[in-house]
Formats: C-alpha cells, structure tokens, sequence
C-alpha cells in the first residue's frame, strides 16, 4: 500500500489521481501479472474509450480497441514465453478450457477490456467510500475503533451513492409492469441507484445504516447480471479502509467541494483531502 504514504504523513492530496486510480489499475496489473508500470498505459486506455463513448467518435474508439488488443496479446506472448512457478489470471485465461476448447486470443481480449473498464467503477467506489466518511467524523471513528464493521459500511454508503447511475438492457420477453407493457426487443434504461433509494425496499432510504440489511441492493448486480469481479472489488475497498482508518487520525475535506462525474458514472472527478 505504498500509494497511501503521502496520506499517512499528513497533509493535503487530491485523492483520485493520488491513490483511487493508479490503486485500481495497479491491483489488476498484479492480479494478471502483468508489470506494476502498465497501469499508467491501462488507464489511457479507459480514460480514452470514455471520451470517445461520450464524444461518439468511432474512429477513435476504433484505434483504441486495436491498441488494447495489441498490448494484451503482447503480454499473453510474454506469458507463453516465459512459464512462472506462481500462476496469475493471465496464465489462468490461457489455460482454462469450455467445452474442450481453450480461449483464442481474441476472445480473451475481450474479457480483459470488461475487467479493464470496471477498474473505473472501483476507483469511483472508492471516493464515494471516502468522501462519504470525510463528511461524517462519527462514522469515520466508529470504523476506526471497530474496523469489523467496514465491510457493512461498504454496502450501505454504496446502496446510498451507487458508483454507476444505470445500465441498458434488452428485453427477452413482453413483460408487463405496474400498468405498463414492454414489448420483447425493447431497449431499457434501468436506474440502480433509484431502485437503491426505494422506500418500498428501504425504510429511510437517504440515511446511511450500517445495520441495514442490503441483501436487496443491486450496487453489484443481481442473478446473472451480477458483477464478476465483486469479490476483487469488495477486497480491495476493505483492505483501503482499514488502511487509512488504522494509520490515521482523521481525514476531511479540505474545504474544496469535489466535482463528480458525468452520467452514467456517480463517482467523483476530484476529492481534495487532508489528512492528520
């Protein structure tokens, strides 16, 4: 956790750039065993896909996703080359074998542009986690004192302030809802972090509880839809959490409101801290 030492020496930081993003990408880097340095050309690649997504240039994304496929082949061939005693993700997407066949190249690109992309998400997890608790000094130091109770707290700040608006989906079926019939083939928008606020679901939906029971909460997904990497994710805000709470006395907001993301996304774009 080398990236938390300028929080841990007290002073101010701006908290995405200094340890949520390089974080993210650095601990897929060492889950694919891939060199630690890659995660500065993996995090172009993100922030250059989102802005040719919202800026609907297709050429770009286009050079973009070749560039990706070039740099993961890349490493598969370093992988080939080069068998190691302790297997990695990597050497387990080689590896592994559906149906009597084994993964080709491509298709494993493919999986690795998903966990690449929802590094994002963590990273914006994580700021919410913190500026949640940055604003509210009694829940920072009851964690602090019991940090058996963070992984509820994860749950609950994240069903409050969901790091992902919405998601599209296609509809299978007809299906009717309240007084509403959807067609099969349709397109739909749905909004997790209002199903996450519903009071039907919810009592006092706005506050955060840690008590709560979130087994409702779609932060990660439900059924098949459910996040694949949930475990990596729910690993890596704890283990961030108890970091900073047991190495800390206290860290807040510096007085410089931080600027959130632009939809789909609801993390923040900047999160200045101090940190005693």
């Amino acid at each position: 956790m080398s990236l938390l030492v300028p929080m841990l020496t007290g002073g101010e930081i701006e908290f995405i750039s200094a340890f949520a993003t390089p974080f993210a990408l650095k601990t897929l880097c060492a889950l694919l065993g891939w060199p630690e340095q890659q995660w500065e050309c993996l995090g172009g690649w993100v922030h250059g896909s989102q802005q040719a997504a919202f800026s609907m240039d297709h050429a770009a994304g286009k050079a973009l996703a070749s560039l990706f496929s070039e740099h993961v082949k890349a490493n598969l061939n370093k992988h080939r080359a080069s068998p190691r005693d302790v297997a990695d993700a990597t050497d387990a997407l080689l590896s592994i074998n559906v149906d009597g066949k084994c993964f080709d190249d491509d298709q494993i690109v493919s999986i690795l542009r998903n966990w690449t992309a929802g590094q994002g998400t963590v990273a914006a997890a994580l700021s919410i986690l913190v500026m949640h608790l940055a604003k509210e000094p009694e829940l920072q130091e009851r964690l602090r004192s019991n940090p058996s109770l963070i992984p509820a707290a994860i749950e609950e700040i994240l069903r409050l302030d969901d790091p992902l608006v919405a998601n599209r989906r296609t509809t299978t079926r007809e299906v009717k809802i309240q007084d509403r019939t959807i067609p099969k083939g349709e397109s739909l928008s749905l909004i997790w972090i209002a199903a996450n606020r519903d009071p039907r679901t919810f009592d006092d939906p706005n506050a955060v509880n840690i008590e709560r029971n979130t087994d409702e909460s779609l932060v990660w997904g439900q059924g098949i839809h459910l996040c694949q990497r949930a475990p990596l994710a729910r690993l890596e805000m704890r283990v961030t959490l108890e970091e900073l709470l047991s190495r800390t006395k206290r860290f807040e907001l510096t007085g410089t409101e931080p600027s959130r993301t632009v939809y789909p996304s609801n993390g923040l774009a900047t999160l200045p801290l101090r940190f005693s």
